[in-house]
């Protein structure tokens, strides 16, 4: 739509290129796995300590193969299912949406674990139950994260309006790549 002429600009996940746009990075967003801790107790008893402290700092989806997921049918999905793949493990999958907010809600219920984005979870803060545990994804022992990018057509002219969208835009990816969304809780019932 962008290369038609449709619309000004678009963010994408893609890294497809086109002769006719501009690209420009706008921020990597992280991935994270979320779960709330009465799931992961349920499935994992006294093991949940020992999994919640070695995923802080990464999570590898072998450690939550016993629980039931919800997993997005889109870009993102794909790319989590690689994980999945990699780790040698076939998940749960209780759900399947292409919908962040349907993932989020079940999972704040404490029904599925489920995967965010750092932009997501920044959004949604105000609506994240205490208790809920979110752990920065690893796939191939590397974070994941999915690249954010601005297309725009080389011959489009912005307006004033479009221009200042684009400065403000840039100022919440930065925001939003620096704000800190991992954690643990404490046990606390929820």
């Amino acid at each position: 739509m962008v290369a038609n002429g449709e619309l000004d600009f678009a963010i994408v996940t893609s890294d497809k290129s086109n002769a006719d746009l501009i690209q420009e990075d706008l921020m990597q967003d992280q991935i994270y796995l979320c779960v709330k801790d009465s799931l992961l107790r349920e499935y994992y008893g006294d093991e949940a300590e020992d999994i919640k402290m070695r995923s802080l700092q990464g999570a590898s989806v072998s450690d939550f193969a016993r629980l039931p997921f919800c997993i997005f049918a889109n870009n993102m999905g794909q790319r989590i299912h690689v994980c999945f793949e990699e780790a040698n493990v076939t998940p749960k999958i209780r759900l399947n949406t292409t919908y962040t907010q349907v993932c989020t809600t079940v999972g704040f219920q404490g029904l599925v674990a489920f995967f965010a984005s750092q932009v997501n979870l920044t959004n949604r803060q105000s609506e994240i139950p205490p208790d809920m545990n979110i752990f920065p994804l690893l796939c191939h022992g590397e974070p994941m994260y999915l690249h954010l990018s601005l297309l725009r057509h080389k011959q489009r002219y912005l307006t004033h309006y479009s221009k200042y969208f684009l400065e403000l835009l840039s100022a919440f990816c930065s925001a939003a790549e620096q704000a800190p969304v991992s954690r643990i809780t404490n046990g606390t019932k929820g």
